[in-house]
């Protein structure tokens, strides 16, 4: 809150809500794609088709880094709360 005083009276003015800026659709376009991703990368892992073309290392690694990306384009897009789906599973 920003109190501001005038010869008159005592106020307060309450801080705005974010306003959705000129590129918060190319921010929720790269979450979306990376989403999509997940959602691959977590479907070879469920089938087993991830040997192909991971170690279990690498696929780690790429799950990790999805969901860092995500966390940030989320960030960028003004959402607080990741709109994704969790993988953090017990291994």
């Amino acid at each position: 809150m920003i109190t501001i005083w005038s010869e008159k009276s005592w106020g307060t003015i309450g801080m705005s809500a974010r306003q959705p800026g000129p590129y918060d659709c190319i921010a929720y376009k790269w979450l979306a794609l990376l989403t999509r991703r997940q959602i691959y990368l977590m479907q070879l892992a469920d089938s087993g088709r991830w040997k192909q073309y991971y170690t279990h290392t690498e696929l780690e690694s790429e799950l990790q880094e999805t969901m860092r990306l995500q966390d940030q384009w989320a960030n960028i897009a003004g959402i607080t709360q990741r709109g994704a789906i969790e993988t953090r599973r017990n291994a």
